[in-house]
């Protein structure tokens, strides 16, 4: 019993002054994130659309290979 007390309590005395602290780190990551999708995401669209050009011709020719 008094291992299971100590982990409730340590857990409620944790989540207490956790849950202020990553409301402020939330705050300040959003926005990071924010101006950090738009790049992120220019860069994946420009690599997937080669990509998907590459693999359409291969996915071509194995078809017939296949049949």
């Amino acid at each position: 019993m008094s291992f299971f007390d100590t982990m409730s309590k340590g857990r409620l005395g944790k989540s207490q002054p956790k849950k202020s602290a990553p409301s402020k780190k939330k705050q300040e990551s959003k926005p990071s994130l924010k101006t950090a999708k738009p790049p992120q995401k220019h860069e994946p669209v420009m690599l997937s659309a080669p990509a998907l050009v590459e693999e359409k011709p291969k996915r071509v020719r194995y078809a017939p290979i296949i049949l």
